[in-house]
């Protein structure tokens, strides 16, 4: 090994130093590379353990990251469904810790998937159809000239059912029956 020609502990330090430098620099971008990373539809408890490996792992390296920058990569990663929980933390005077954060995402989760469970009524609709070569119309609509609806008879316009309330007015409403449409 080279470090073995060395004449002294400090020389060797410094050649081992030097050679691993560049390696340890290159893990420690890395591992905040990797900081910068969405939700993606992860588990929250899968997420924040995420962070909190590559926390670990800068610590033992020395490159310790606060837990200010820690709470701000894990915010700007969450989904849009923690908006509020997002503003809360930034509107916050004290800063937060990471045990805090992890229990109030925790909480928040569950808070959701409580609301994702409850059944939306269901959404009513009606949708209109024509009919072709129909022959009712809905006759006399408006003005004094009654409440019903008469439908009329197309092959013959001159004559027309006679009216619900005519029908009352005369009496005649048990000798009818059900009429339909024709």
């Amino acid at each position: 090994m080279f470090i073995a020609s060395t004449k002294s502990s400090k020389a060797a330090w410094e050649k081992l130093k030097n050679l691993y430098a560049n390696k340890f620099r290159s893990r420690i971008m890395s591992l905040k590379e990797r900081l910068i990373r969405p939700h993606n539809g992860q588990s929250i408890a899968d997420y924040l353990h995420h962070f909190k490996a590559i926390s670990d792992e800068l610590t033992l390296i020395e490159a310790p990251l606060y837990d200010d920058d820690l709470v701000i990569h894990i915010l700007n990663g969450v989904e849009d469904d923690f908006i509020e929980l997002t503003a809360g933390v930034h509107a916050r005077e004290a800063p937060i810790s990471f045990e805090d954060l992890h229990d109030k995402l925790f909480e928040f989760d569950a808070y959701l998937h409580r609301h994702e469970t409850k059944v939306d009524p269901p959404v009513l609709s009606a949708n209109a159809t024509n009919r072709a070569n129909t022959t009712h119309s809905f006759a006399n609509r408006g003005g004094n000239q009654g409440r019903g609806f008469r439908p009329s008879n197309a092959s013959n316009p001159t004559v027309s059912a006679p009216s619900f309330n005519q029908n009352c007015r005369n009496n005649n409403t048990h000798d009818l029956g059900y009429r339909g449409f024709y």
